[in-house]
């Protein structure tokens, strides 16, 4: 059956454009909140110079000071996010995943609208910026939009070519996350900060109505109780009841603990260890990575940061476009995860040793294929579990994804701070190590589930002279 335009372009602009505005508008968010830290301490003529002033201790304090607003604010995004994430993803399995896409959405333009009023009135009290954040928390941020996109893949999509699909998605969000940095910067000098967040709330917008009017509903895995975009109110009033039901909680908790055939249920929960250490390490670059360029031997500007930021972020994506497709249809999600795992390890150990600024840039060009891991361990937990457990299986993979970013912090952060003085590049050389803990879970696999995966009609038989003969042949 031949496919049409909306059948081939999904949920790929959806991540694109969140990411977009997510990263366009987050360093714009902390140049607000460093400007509303100083304005708390002395007046607007004194900190509109203070960026250029030699007055080191009142620079440290403003810093100080607006480090723990930038805290306040993640918390305040990042645990009602978890939170609701976990009620998210089974709701969707019931009532369908285009409204848990639009909820992030529109929780992310009401932050951006209230960015807005927080610019154009800077001396406005800094506590007041916290309402975007609980607002998007509430609506499911970051998380509940990973879910939901990759839950209606898993909906829309066979298993021959999922991980694929699925790596093309995380490819966009890069790219989405690399253009809206790049962007931010720019147009915070050039501009000012609220054309930025102008921005912001349009590029979600134009989501919204692109999830509304294009996305297809996606035919159910079962039968769905509801559907809140297609029903009669009485529907919608129940569909919104089952919401905070405990029983999404159990079906989340369930995804790792109930009974599985061939060991699958140990399968499903070394996959979500490698998605934790993925997510893990990738935090851990942003945490640690700005630091270790500017210390010596490299004493990177930022700007050059920048390029090479966007240069690890784009290699890899560019590779993820155009080797995934190949490779998904001549190897298993397992042997992907190795070699994307085996790019990690070399980034990192290129990293954790380099002292000029070309061995930075060739660690960068090392990690080329390191988003094959993301992308097929994306795959592989899809293809785990029962098709009505798409979304609560995506569900815990948002909590974690969320949950990495604080573990991030306090690993990292205590670790470089810790290891300065005799070998700054120690951070790196842990994430190698959980690079090769993820090579060594995923071989463990590989042989474990390769006599399941020679051909279904086989792992259905009961005649086990026939699985073997085909084994051997």
């Amino acid at each position: 059956m031949e496919l049409s335009l909306r059948d081939i372009i999904t949920v790929e602009p959806v991540i694109g454009l969140y990411m977009m505005a997510l990263n366009l508008q987050t360093p714009v968010l902390q140049q607000v909140v460093w400007v509303k830290s100083c304005l708390s301490m002395f007046n607007q003529t004194f900190c509109g110079g203070l960026e250029k002033s030699d007055d080191v201790e009142i620079q440290n304090a403003v810093q100080s000071q607006a480090s723990i607003w930038i805290l306040a604010n993640m918390i305040s995004l990042t645990l009602p996010s978890i939170i609701i994430t976990v009620f998210v993803g089974p709701w969707s399995d019931r009532v369908g995943r285009k409204v848990a896409m639009i909820l992030p959405m529109l929780g992310g333009c009401l932050m951006s609208v209230n960015l807005i009023f927080q610019s154009w009135w800077i001396q406005l009290p800094w506590y007041l910026l916290l309402i975007g954040p609980f607002i998007s928390g509430f609506c499911g941020g970051f998380a509940t939009i990973l879910l939901s996109v990759f839950s209606y893949l898993a909906d829309v999509t066979s298993e021959e070519v999922r991980t694929k699909r699925m790596g093309i998605v995380d490819a966009v969000n890069t790219l989405g996350c690399t253009v809206g940095l790049l962007l931010g910067g720019v147009m915070a000098d050039n501009v000012g900060y609220v054309p930025v967040f102008i921005t912001c709330s349009v590029l979600q917008l134009v989501a919204i109505l692109y999830i509304i009017f294009w996305l297809k509903n996606p035919t159910p895995v079962r039968q769905r109780t509801t559907s809140l975009l297609n029903v009669d109110p009485t529907e919608q009033k129940g569909a919104c009841l089952q919401f905070f039901s405990l029983s999404n909680i159990k079906k989340v908790v369930q995804i790792c603990t109930k009974k599985r055939p061939n060991n699958r249920r140990l399968h499903v929960n070394l996959t979500y260890l490698c998605l934790f250490l993925s997510a893990l390490i990738q935090a851990g670059v942003a945490e640690v990575g700005l630091l270790f360029v500017k210390a010596e031997p490299l004493k990177w500007s930022e700007s050059l940061y920048g390029y090479w930021q966007a240069a690890q972020n784009v290699i890899p994506s560019v590779t993820l476009l155009v080797v995934m497709p190949f490779l998904a249809k001549r190897l298993p999600d397992t042997a992907l995860v190795i070699i994307g795992a085996v790019s990690f390890v070399a980034k990192f150990e290129v990293m954790a040793f380099s002292s000029t600024t070309w061995l930075m840039f060739c660690a960068a060009v090392a990690g080329a294929f390191q988003y094959l891991t993301l992308g097929a361990l994306h795959g592989m937990i899809s293809k785990l579990v029962d098709s009505n457990e798409q979304g609560a299986t995506f569900s815990l993979m948002g909590v974690l994804e969320c949950g990495s970013a604080l573990f991030s912090s306090l690993i990292f952060n205590s670790l470089y701070a810790v290891t300065l003085t005799f070998f700054h590049g120690t951070c790196f050389l842990l994430m190698a190590t959980m690079g090769f803990f993820i090579i060594v879970i995923n071989v463990c696999q590989e042989w474990d589930q390769k006599p399941q995966w020679v051909s279904p009609s086989l792992q259905d038989s009961d005649d086990f002279d026939n699985r073997k003969t085909a084994l051997i042949t």
